[in-house]
């Protein structure tokens, strides 16, 4: 007599994943994963050797091009606003801190940019490691390198002429405004990742945001020279705040009980409370729309 055939049984989706799946506990930590990230893009930029070359080169003619802007301007201006110093030390510092928050910001939105534009996006986001995760190891980089360069340009200024009244309360101060400039513009470097990450176009955010800062946050001239109303847009920018901060601390010699010093550094607490959220809202936005659509790795 004929058997009937011996039916197969029947197994649901998820015992199939689960039969599958392996259990995967990451040995790597968050802190490991972000500096060998970074540390991918300092190996590349260090590749090409004659673009550091000429990044290097191009930082030192910038300041120096301000030694010759230096003696035709009046320091006047300069000492009335910080009560001693010259426009060379004043340019210096404004080059110098202007060039490092583009540097860092314009880097961030780089960064996913090239992983767009190689490929590499959904590669690196379909592993264990989290996309804050690798924002923060691609931002590591960028300011690593801006650090560089804002080294080399204040190494340049001084070696040009440049003045600076340093003391142990002094750098102290000047340490602490730096990190709160980092701080407070890393909000609009995530805005501008958020915005790439759903148009995929280089964001506008970067390069508005940069010239506004060079022509309204008193980088080559004291604010005082703006009419009243170009003053009030001024205190729009955080720029602002941190280099008539900085160059308090560097030309003054002024430290963190100074009231001017203390005021700005409540100015650029209160841009970064106010800027973080919406920046963190405007990068989520992105970064799910990305997803959804499957345009995540696209150029």
């Amino acid at each position: 007599m004929r058997q009937p055939p011996t039916r197969c049984p029947v197994l649901s989706r998820s015992s199939v994943v689960e039969a599958l799946s392996e259990e995967y506990t990451p040995r790597v930590g968050v802190i490991r994963k972000i500096w060998e990230l970074a540390l991918v893009e300092l190996k590349t930029w260090w590749t090409y050797r004659l673009w550091v070359i000429l990044d290097v080169t191009g930082t030192v003619l910038h300041v120096a091009t301000y030694v010759l802007v230096s003696k035709f301007t009046s320091p006047r201006a300069v000492a009335e606003a910080y009560g001693r110093g010259d426009f060379f030390t004043f340019a210096v510092l404004g080059l110098a801190f202007q060039m490092y928050v583009f540097g860092a910001i314009q880097g961030i939105a780089e960064a996913i940019r090239e992983e767009q534009w190689r490929g590499t996006m959904e590669s690196i986001l379909s592993t264990s490691t989290g996309f804050i995760t690798f924002l923060a190891g691609k931002s590591l980089a960028t300011f690593i390198l801006a650090t560089y360069f804002l080294a080399a340009a204040l190494a340049t200024g001084l070696a040009l002429g440049a003045k600076l009244e340093v003391s142990f309360s002094s750098a102290i101060a000047a340490a602490v405004l730096s990190l709160l400039l980092i701080v407070s513009h890393s909000t609009i470097g995530v805005l501008s990742a958020g915005v790439i990450m759903k148009f995929k176009e280089g964001s506008p955010v970067v390069w508005l945001f940069s010239w506004s800062t060079q022509l309204f946050s008193g980088v080559l001239y004291p604010l005082g020279l703006l009419p009243p109303w170009l003053r009030v847009l001024s205190k729009a920018f955080p720029l602002t705040y941190s280099l008539d901060a900085l160059r308090l601390t560097l030309m003054a010699g002024e430290t963190l009980a100074s009231p001017r010093v203390a005021a700005n550094i409540r100015s650029l607490l209160a841009f970064t409370a106010v800027t973080a959220p919406i920046s963190m809202e405007v990068f989520r936005r992105g970064y799910n729309s990305s997803r959804r659509d499957g345009s995540l790795g696209q150029y």
